[in-house]
Formats: structure tokens, sequence, C-alpha cells
């Protein structure tokens, strides 16, 4: 008996300890109560089991939020590399557009009679232009060329 007190005590904190409550008669205690006890306490856990869990409808709304939420995470993600993607190509163009204002201009001062002047002429067959070889040209010497900026 002392173990149904304790097992009642836990589910139903609500009720007297087992010292204060009035033990009752023994031969008012039958095997059938017990059942009838526990049956109740079979049904008292099972609401609580079903109140515990969100309705379905709200698990349901709480997994589209999370989904339109990632969703807007990768949205603004992929905008992100767009911009910084777009920003690479504009600078890429601005520094080619630096790069055929220094070529011009070292085309002009070139020597065709040079050395380097012979050198990259033969380098420019190979070019469209040779512009479009010089552009290359001073690139190149650009990126082994430690800069003074």
């Amino acid at each position: 008996m002392d173990e149904i007190d304790q097992l009642l005590a836990s589910l139903h904190p609500s009720l007297p300890p087992p010292a204060s409550r009035p033990s009752p008669p023994a031969a008012n205690f039958s095997t059938r109560s017990i059942e009838d006890l526990l049956s109740q306490i079979d049904v008292s856990e099972t609401r609580t089991a079903r109140s515990a869990a969100p309705p379905q409808p709200l698990v349901e709304e709480i997994k589209t939020e999370n989904l339109q939420q990632q969703a807007e995470v990768a949205r603004q993600v992929e905008l992100d590399r767009q911009q910084k993607q777009q920003r690479l190509e504009q600078l890429k163009q601005q520094r080619r557009a630096e790069l055929a204002a220094q070529a011009e201009q070292w085309l002009k001062s070139l020597q065709p009679k040079s050395s380097e002047g012979r050198w990259f002429e033969e380098f420019a067959c190979h070019y469209s232009s040779r512009l479009e070889a010089a552009i290359d040209y001073l690139e190149a010497l650009q990126d082994i060329t430690p800069s003074s900026d």
C-alpha cells in the first residue's frame, strides 16, 4: 500500500501526504478499487501526454516558418554572392581600362628598333592587336613587379 500512496502522491501532488490522510479500512479497499485507481492514473497520464504535445497545425506552421526563414537566408546569401561577383567584374573592367590607357602610352614611347621593340613585335603577332598584346604584357609585368602604391 505504501507504493500506491507514493505513486498517487507523485501523480497528484495536490493530495495530502499519506501520513496526514486517514487510511481506509481494509475491508473497503478491494482489488477492484485498486484497478479503478490504476485506470484513472492511465487516463490522467494519457491526457497529460496529449496536452504536452503541440497540436499538429502548430507544428506545421512552425515548420513552414522555419522553411521560409531558411529560404530567405538562402536568397540573401545568393544576392550577396551576385553583388560580390558584379563588384569583382567591375574592378576587373576598371583595371583593364587603366591598363589599356597605360598600354597606349607605353606603345607611343616604344622604340621599334630597340631590342624591347623587336621583342614586342614578335610577341604581339600572336594577338589580335598590338594594344591587346601591350595590355597583357603590362599586366604580366605588374603581376611580377612589386607595386609602389
